[in-house]
């Protein structure tokens, strides 16, 4: 403050006219940025349909009026499969009241394609100036846009699969997990299908090894295969796990490290103690420092898949510290909009300090609950039995209440006649 007292009156005026034009600047990019990345949006964000020869659908998505405001969208296709889709709804108009509307396009598929796999084109969603339609010779740029990658996915013949591996880093006392997530691509169901795991140290020499159980997998599907490793011997430090996924006479070669013990944060539960299906979940990832020394900056990724390998939702939270061996908490905002119900893998990826943590977390999604791995969790329904219960709780402190306000008042005046018959003696 005395230094501020010094200061002349025109060094004063000229730092004040500076901070104004700085203040004034950042406000300017600040609705620059908001309007171009946040003032539309699409959901879902990614749309993936298994292909059916000469196949005739109409699709329907929503486009997102995030700061509800009027506006006009231009709607088009682009990419690969651009000439298979015919937007219906090419230009929508929201008003500041709605917050999603409705866009419909038509995709009409060849009757083969010459390659299997994903064939894809993006969905635009283009925000129009207001000025747009005021003046035929008006110039139209765009304030902003959103794209939603649409996805046919065409079978390979016979048999064929795709396979990913996460590994679940263990704190130094606990077994190494594989998770192994293998989807069915093929035209054919799977019969048997199982993973060899061999586990190998800092010069690749292999020091154990595990097996994941035999199961099948139906065409379109996706199946968990889990192998487990331990050694009571080893030390902390960097492995390498070389996967081998087996099916029907085919097989697949992962490969992926993997660190055992040192610094390490360890999940511990997640919840979502607000779950409204088709809204803005918050999911809290509770997290423990297994390390004796601070980490700084953790983050996480949660990534949503359903059982046929779709990914609905890849967020990442904001950063946390956590102190020597304490605890914490990250949260994950996965918008739940035109997400069906049902049972989800929930991978979450824990980052800091160059390393990762990652779990692989069983989810059930209900119109207002979500279940895991780790407890059944959401909000608490009260049903007659205990609001019952709560009324007559309520009468019982009630009446206590009154009885104790009766004595008060009792004792009261029995002092004051007392107090009275001594000052009459």
């Amino acid at each position: 403050m005395s230094g501020a007292k010094r200061m002349g009156k025109g060094n004063c005026r000229d730092l004040s006219s500076r901070t104004g034009m700085f203040i004034t600047l950042a406000f300017a990019i600040l609705l620059f940025s908001s309007a171009a990345v946040y003032s539309i949006g699409v959901t879902p964000a990614r749309k993936v349909i298994t292909f059916e020869p000469d196949l005739k659908a109409e699709l329907v998505q929503k486009a997102v009026n995030n700061d509800k405001k009027n506006m006009s969208i231009v709607i088009y296709a682009r990419g690969e499969l651009e000439k298979n889709i015919r937007i219906i709804d090419s230009l929508l108009k929201m008003a500041a009241n709605e917050g999603t509307a409705d866009f419909r396009y038509e995709v009409s598929l060849p009757h083969a394609f010459e390659k299997p796999g994903l064939h894809s084109a993006e969905i635009v969603l283009m925000e129009l100036p207001k000025e747009f339609g005021s003046s035929e010779e008006a110039t139209i740029s765009a304030i902003g846009s959103v794209v939603s990658d649409f996805y046919v996915r065409v079978p390979f013949p016979d048999k064929y699969a795709e396979a990913k591996a996460i590994i679940e880093t263990p704190s130094i006392d606990k077994p190494v997990r594989f998770v192994i997530l293998a989807s069915n691509y093929g035209n054919q169901k799977i019969v048997k299908a199982k993973a060899t795991i061999a586990v190998l140290g800092a010069t690749y020499e292999q020091i154990g090894e595990a097996a994941t159980q035999e199961a099948e997998i139906g065409i379109g599907q996706q199946a968990q295969f889990i192998g487990e490793w331990s050694d009571a011997t080893i030390n902390p430090g960097l492995y390498h796990a070389r996967i081998t996924f087996e099916y029907d006479g085919k097989s697949i070669t992962l490969e992926e490290n993997f660190k055992v013990g040192d610094l390490s944060v360890e999940i511990t539960d997640l919840r979502s103690d607000k779950f409204q299906l088709g809204s803005i979940a918050a999911i809290d990832i509770y997290l423990k420092n297994r390390w004796n020394s601070p980490i700084k900056n953790v983050y996480g990724i949660l990534s949503a898949t359903d059982r046929e390998g779709t990914e609905y939702a890849k967020v990442t939270t904001a950063a946390t510290d956590l102190e020597t061996l304490g605890t914490g908490k990250l949260t994950a905002y996965w918008d739940t909009r035109d997400i069906p119900a049902g049972a989800y893998n929930l991978n979450v990826e824990l980052h800091y300090e160059g390393r990762t943590t990652a779990k692989l977390i069983k989810a059930n999604l209900n119109i207002d609950s979500l279940r895991t791995d780790f407890q059944p969790i959401g909000r608490v329904i009260v049903g007659p039995a205990t609001q019952n219960r709560n009324t007559m709780l309520y009468l019982l402190i009630l009446l206590l209440l009154g009885a104790n306000i009766g004595w008060f008042v009792y004792m009261k005046r029995s002092m004051k006649g007392s107090m009275k018959k001594q000052t009459k003696k």
